[in-house]
């Protein structure tokens, strides 16, 4: 099956990953088993969560290598999760509104601090739903999603973490 993105004349088959370069010779769009994935700058990572309805699936472009022997970078894995769980709660307040089976999309964009100890200090979420819904009723689902998101609430107010050597 080939997928073509609108406008671009990039198409994909199966899992081939096609590219669109800009004027400046950076990716701006990244095609992965069918799924757009933007980019707005080399390095910049995004996760993108998708609801088809019926189906979650989730692409990275990959802007953090995995290390050796894992698909996905802890980078990934986080910025996922975050994705994962504002979609979930979309898609669940949705349907308490009796609104099922329609798409949506989250995007997770993770900023890194440029100074101090590793960490990402800022994370940008974007989320694209059906285009009927009224602005006001979707800056509500958004907010109520970002209050229930276990997700969010534990980046926002931090967790103690116990290391420990397990005997």
């Amino acid at each position: 099956m080939a997928v073509r993105s609108p406008g671009s004349g990039v198409a994909v088959v199966g899992y081939y990953v096609g590219r669109n370069f800009g004027p400046d010779g950076q990716v701006r769009i990244f095609w992965i088993a069918g799924h757009l994935v933007n980019r707005t700058k080399e390095g910049t990572a995004l996760i993108t969560v998708a609801w088809d309805g019926s189906i979650y699936r989730t692409t990275s472009n990959y802007a953090y290598k995995p290390p050796e022997g894992a698909e996905f970078s802890p980078m990934d894995i986080m910025c996922e999760a975050l994705g994962m769980c504002i979609a979930v709660s979309l898609v669940r307040l949705l349907e308490q509104d009796e609104i099922t089976g329609e798409a949506l999309r989250v995007e997770v964009e993770p900023f890194k601090a440029q100074a101090g100890s590793p960490r990402v200090e800022k994370f940008r979420v974007q989320v694209e739903l059906p285009f009927y819904l009224e602005e006001p009723y979707k800056e509500r689902l958004l907010t109520q999603a970002s209050r229930i998101c276990t997700i969010g609430n534990t980046i926002k107010r931090g967790a103690e973490i116990e290391y420990e050597i397990k005997a």
